[in-house]
């Protein structure tokens, strides 16, 4: 026989035999870890190589596993669906850890390894290679978790606005919230992510504004001044301070005014509504209405009030005039008294004004009425 063909076997030239089919399986599904699809691994010992260097970063002990290191499963995960998906990702990498710990123990070669893998996955490189992404991505996902938990939180506490723009963007939220199983794609969790910061931008600036426009009106005069006239509530107090006064309409002023003055908050609302979708007062912007309510209540009592003191002292009117002149009061006096008996506009009201016309009730209590219980 030519001795060519007795060396065949050590020439460079020559075509190796086909690797078995087990070999190329697990070079293949090497390769897939990797991200080469191509099968750019060329021996079964680089495969190999590749492979346990996978896996010794993402299946040791400690790594890549949902359960054990991930925070207790939040509420909004608590679906069927995500903890099947969940299970099965688990239970396929639990099965891999232990064929690596006996590849790793020289328990079974890399080929018996790998062709236990594929049969799990039936065979399946698709199956193979979403597991090996899923898994990849296990860290990324537990360090979303705690924002996509306070988001949910936030969601839930909002309140509702009537700015449709905002109400859609919290249905689509709401929606993925009830599929978690779709946060396993990275895709899908910066959508939530971007279409929360944009809801809650949205939200915190419909929230400011009915905050500032509701609770800071006590604390701000330019306000409280084109809402309740400061001239008008202190004519109403003189006015109490008269010889048999009804002091009600004054009280009740008083009390709405400290409901009012007890409903005004000065906290940095801005930054509360980076983290909560609610001020520490609480403050409904859904009844907003109702501060603003009040300070009409109590400008409607004060005027009230008002008005039933100067019935009665016109009924004196007479009276009061005359004992002005007897008096000899100076004009700082007669003018507010004399508005206030008028039918126009009152000035305001001074403590000496008050102290002659309780010298006139005095001496002519007959020439007024009594006074009826203001309702």
């Amino acid at each position: 026989m030519p001795s060519a063909l007795l060396q065949g076997g050590n020439n460079p030239e020559m075509p190796r035999p086909p690797a078995p089919v087990e070999e190329r399986l697990a070079i293949r599904w090497a390769d897939l870890l990797g991200g080469h699809a191509d099968s750019s691994t060329r021996t079964l010992n680089a495969a190999e190589s590749r492979f346990v260097a996978w896996a010794s970063s993402h299946l040791e002990a400690g790594q890549g596993h949902f359960a054990a290191t991930a925070p207790p499963v939040i509420e909004p995960l608590c679906t069927t669906g995500f903890m099947g998906a969940i299970a099965t990702l688990q239970g396929h990498m639990d099965r891999v850890r232990e064929l690596f710990q006996l590849l790793q123990n020289a328990e079974i070669d890399f080929t018996v390894c790998m062709t236990r893998i594929s049969q799990m996955f039936q065979g399946d490189e698709s199956r193979w290679l979403q597991w090996k992404i899923l898994v990849d991505d296990l860290p990324r996902f537990r360090r979303w978790l705690p924002g996509f938990e306070a988001a949910s939180r936030y969601l839930s506490d909002a309140f509702p606005t009537p700015l449709e723009p905002l109400q859609n963007l919290r249905k689509g939220l709401a929606a993925a919230i009830a599929d978690p199983q779709r946060f396993l794609d990275p895709a899908a969790r910066e959508a939530f992510d971007r279409d929360f910061a944009e809801f809650r931008e949205g939200y915190a600036d419909y929230y400011y504004a009915a905050h500032e426009d509701s609770v800071h009106i006590v604390g701000n005069p330019e306000r409280m001044e084109s809402r309740l006239d400061a001239v008008t509530l202190r004519n109403l107090e003189l006015l109490s301070e008269l010889d048999g006064a009804d002091r009600s309409c004054l009280n009740r002023a008083r009390a709405v005014g400290k409901w009012l003055q007890a409903q005004q908050c000065n906290l940095p609302v801005r930054e509360i509504l980076k983290d909560h979708p609610r001020c520490y007062c609480n403050f409904n912007p859904m009844e907003r209405r109702r501060l603003s309510e009040a300070v009409d209540l109590m400008a409607a009592t004060i005027i009230r009030g008002i008005e039933h003191f100067r019935a009665i002292l016109r009924n004196g009117r007479i009276v009061i005039i005359r004992e002005l002149e007897t008096l000899a009061v100076d004009d700082a006096c007669s003018r507010p008294i004399a508005a206030l008996l008028s039918r126009g506009p009152m000035v305001s009201l001074n403590q000496k004004a008050i102290s002659v016309l309780n010298t006139v009730l005095r001496k002519h209590p007959e020439a007024f009425a009594p006074a009826p219980h203001v309702p």
